[in-house]
Order: structure tokens, then C-alpha cells, then sequence
């Protein structure tokens, strides 16, 4: 099934160009169509309907793998607190608020527990 939509652009473009440049493109294009990124997100789970990563796990937290560098992590950290700073939500209903500052809470512990582990570990 996936080949077919590189085919069928392959083809189509070379029909319309009529130049092997335009298969090329259908070529492509028809890679594009089988990754998806032509789809509707009709189906998709919505972000909030997304499983939140497992707080023990500090680095599954931040998302970054555990042989990340520092520079990684501090980026990664960096920005899920740009995301959930509770300044930014300061205008928010209470509950919202709430949410980001627990959610703000286990950024920083997750990042602590991190930078503890690496200097322990040193």
C-alpha cells in the first residue's frame, strides 16, 4: 500500500510534466502522501487527551533520552518551562493556574533529579 502512492505520483507527474524532473516530484510527493503529511487529524488523539509522561522518570519527563548531554537537558528543560511557566498562564481561571504550576513543579523536580544524579555520578 505504500508504494502505490509513490507510484501512482511518480506516474501522474511524469504525465503532467511530461519531463523526468515531474516524476521525481510525484515521486516525492507520494512519499509526503505516505508519511501522512497530508492527513486530516480527524482520529488523532488531541493534546489533551494525550498520555502525560510517567513522572518518576525524570528524563521521560523532559523528554530526552538518559545518555543526553547536559546541554540537552538544560534545552529540554528550558523549553517544557517556557510551555508551563505559571506567568503565563496569570490571567487563567484557577484550575488552569493550578495545572501549570503542578505541571512546572515536576519540570523542576524532574530537572533537579536529573542534575543530582549527574553530579552524584561525577
Amino acid at each position: 500500500m505504500y508504494v502505490t502512492a509513490r507510484v501512482l505520483g511518480m506516474l501522474i507527474g511524469w504525465a503532467l510534466v511530461r519531463h523526468p524532473a515531474g516524476g521525481v516530484i510525484g515521486f516525492l510527493l507520494g512519499w509526503a502522501i505516505d508519511a501522512g503529511w497530508f492527513h486530516s487529524s480527524q482520529g488523532r488523539p488531541t493534546p489533551s487527551a494525550r498520555k502525560t509522561p510517567d513522572s518518576s522518570d525524570p528524563y521521560r519527563l523532559l523528554g530526552v533520552s538518559r545518555h543526553a548531554s547536559m546541554a540537552d537537558i538544560d534545552r529540554a528543560w528550558r523549553k517544557a518551562m517556557s510551555k508551563v511557566h505559571p506567568d503565563r498562564f496569570a490571567r487563567a481561571d484557577a484550575a488552569t493556574r493550578a495545572k501549570a504550576e503542578a505541571r512546572a513543579r515536576a519540570v523542576n523536580a524532574a530537572y533537579d533529579a536529573i542534575v543530582a544524579e549527574r553530579r552524584g555520578a561525577a
